[in-house]
């Protein structure tokens, strides 16, 4: 990991205010800050460091938010079809597969952290759970092809039976 000096510089500076307001963890604090004054890059992944995980790019994120959006018009679309009652069921990402790991994690935070997508909430396949214990990400990307055509031509919550059925088909 590379940081300039600034950075460096920025971290240093919270380390020696940590090391005030947490006597308890001030050696710790120390240790950390020593390594990033000696420059000692090695150690700049070290705790407390080592529990931040990479950035995820802009397009994954907009890529799952495209995903619940496409899950939100097909409840509220089937919602109307069946008296209230939605036949559609977000499964999430596979919590086991590399490439999705990020995704799932980024639907759960979009949806139980910041609250939002109550309806995909209230309709996961495994109850609460964003983990579909199986890869999704390729028949997401099918369902989309197939829904950003279908969906150009219906007002949003007004899919009918069988555009929903093609797009899960997908």
């Amino acid at each position: 990991m590379q940081l300039s000096k600034k950075e460096r510089l920025n971290l240093i500076n919270q380390y020696l205010i940590l090391e005030k307001l947490d006597p308890s963890n001030e050696s710790n604090y120390a240790r950390y800050r020593e390594a990033l004054e000696l420059g000692y890059t090695r150690h700049y992944a070290d705790p407390p460091n080592a529990n931040l995980l990479d950035e995820m790019p802009l397009e994954r994120c907009e890529l799952v938010l495209k995903i619940l959006n496409m899950y939100r018009n097909l409840i509220f679309s089937s919602q109307k079809l069946n008296n209230g009652e939605s036949k559609v069921r977000f499964s999430g990402f596979d919590g086991n597969e590399e490439s999705e790991n990020d995704l799932l994690g980024y639907a759960e935070y979009y949806v139980k952290g910041l609250d939002r997508f109550q309806e995909i909430k209230d309709n996961l396949e495994n109850e609460n759970s964003f983990n579909s214990h199986y890869p999704m990400l390729d028949i997401y990307e099918s369902m989309l092809k197939v829904y950003e055509k279908k969906s150009a031509h219906a007002d949003f919550g007004k899919l009918n039976e069988s555009d929903i059925k093609e797009i899960l088909a997908a």
